[in-house]
């Protein structure tokens, strides 16, 4: 069966690249704001995907800062403008508003795989080329159906670049060939997540992290596992010994508590000499 995923991975553009990007991203914005206001203003017995995608391409050609953005991910745009609304129709989501310059993400979307021209220079870089951008590096972090790899039922048939707060990324949309699931034959358990444990099944049994981990998150976990307690959970604040001789306070006469004795803490808490300083484990209850 086919198999649909997202993969995203860093951009590493040239200044040149970096300004080519951000004003497809602003054209993107504006053209989904134009689209907004000419959709609420029209009637909705004119409201069709025919006369939007008219009003785009003249809109382009009017609107020199519309022109910036490619033709295909206008259409794009157009596209997920309206899915918004069969989204909101249905009961899934909100209806669809403007967009504003610094609360929204930049987003431009290549709908076609076939122009995205992916090569894999070495083990770590890979190249794409993005409309009107250019070739672009981006980091190879895992490996996708390209070039030789590709074929009819395993390839990348799209792309988005999108703009985070570290920078540009593209998220590659996927698509690849699966074996079908074959019907599970055994008895019927229930599965728990736990901590000790990763898996607790209804039948008494458990399952260790076995298959599911990459070898970078198996080293991962087990380095987790050998670092202390007190270094993976910071110690509260008002749990910490006080620091320096004790002083009554000005104009009092009153005398050192016992140090034997429990004394109130930050928040309500007691503590005792004989519970630990540290965060309170299962000994030392809240």
């Amino acid at each position: 069966m086919k198999r649909q995923r997202g993969h995203k991975a860093r951009l590493y553009l040239t200044p040149s690249q970096l300004t080519a990007a951000e004003d497809q991203g602003h054209a993107a914005r504006a053209m989904w704001n134009c689209l907004h206001s000419w959709w609420t203003m029209l009637p909705k017995d004119k409201r069709t995907l025919g006369a939007a995608d008219e009003a785009i391409r003249q809109g382009r050609k009017d609107l020199d800062f519309l022109g910036a953005l490619p033709a295909r991910a206008a259409q794009q745009v157009l596209k997920t403008y309206f899915r918004a609304w069969v989204n909101c129709w249905e009961g899934r989501a909100q209806a669809p508003t403007f967009k504003a310059r610094f609360r929204s993400r930049m987003a431009i979307d290549i709908p076609q795989g076939r122009g995205l021209q992916i090569v894999r220079l070495n083990r770590r870089w890979g190249r794409m080329w993005a409309p009107t951008i250019g070739h672009v590096l981006f980091r190879w972090t895992k490996d996708l159906p390209a070039g030789k790899r590709a074929d009819k039922l395993n390839k990348v048939t799209g792309a988005r670049l999108v703009r985070e707060a570290d920078g540009w990324h593209v998220v590659f949309r996927v698509q690849t060939e699966v074996p079908d699931p074959s019907p599970h034959s055994g008895p019927t358990v229930g599965i728990g997540r736990g901590i000790a444990k990763p898996l607790a099944l209804s039948d008494g049994t458990f399952r260790e992290h076995s298959d599911w981990l990459t070898p970078g998150e198996t080293k991962r976990l087990r380095r987790r596992e050998k670092e202390p307690e007190w270094k993976t959970w910071p110690s509260p604040p008002w749990s910490s010994p006080p620091r320096g001789p004790w002083k009554p306070p000005a104009g009092t006469s009153a005398r050192r508590p016992d140090s034997t004795a429990p004394s109130p803490g930050k928040r309500g808490a007691v503590r005792s000499p004989c519970l630990s300083t540290r965060w309170p484990t299962e000994a030392a209850s809240w």
